[in-house]
């Protein structure tokens, strides 16, 4: 038998943190294990063999009292024999804490990492480099501009207006005639 640690577990979808807990597992072994014979004789203050005979003993009752019905632990569970193997089913050996609430809080004026690309910065950093005023005069020399060219066709209609500009006399649209016929020559 071992105590097997499983760690916390993130269930995104409900929002929530599954603590960590502890589960028992059985494993059928045949043959000793020398660890375990040397830990009982150390804590029954006894010679190795003598912890091995009687590690032996309880093995040998164990089996015959499975075979015959079911053994259940209080606090660790139940063993029962299915065909030639033993199975354990595990009990809640300890009141499990509840799951914990995860969302996200956002706190004002709280500093924390900020990860931008490869570089950690903190937010405050990130706050300050996004706000400053060189970020907002991006957009004013466009705006400049516009006022320029508004000013410049509202001067052009004004001009126009003022000065009788004939447009179609300034284009090709129409063949130039001459006035008066070409001189001639007379020869003497």
């Amino acid at each position: 038998m071992s105590l097997v640690d499983q760690p916390a577990v993130l269930d995104f979808p409900n929002r929530q943190i599954q603590p960590p807990s502890t589960i028992i597992t059985f494993h059928e072994q045949t043959g000793g294990n020398h660890v375990f014979t040397n830990w009982l004789a150390d804590e029954l203050k006894i010679r190795p063999e003598e912890a091995l005979q009687k590690a032996q003993a309880f093995v040998q009752w164990f089996s015959n009292t499975v075979k015959e019905k079911d053994v259940s632990w209080n606090g660790w569970g139940k063993f029962s024999k299915n065909g030639s193997q033993i199975s354990f089913t595990a009990d809640e050996v300890m009141i499990l804490p509840k799951p914990v609430l995860a969302e996200r809080v956002i706190r004002k004026g709280a500093e924390h990492q900020v990860r931008v690309g490869e570089d950690d910065r903190t937010s405050t950093e990130m706050e300050e480099w996004l706000h400053t005023p060189a970020a907002k005069k991006k957009h004013l020399w466009r705006i400049i501009a516009l006022l320029i060219s508004a000013a410049g066709i509202i001067l052009a209609v004004l001009f126009s207006s003022k000065h009788n500009i004939q447009w179609k006399n300034n284009t090709n649209y129409q063949q130039l005639q001459p006035k008066d016929p070409p001189l001639l020559y007379k020869t003497p």
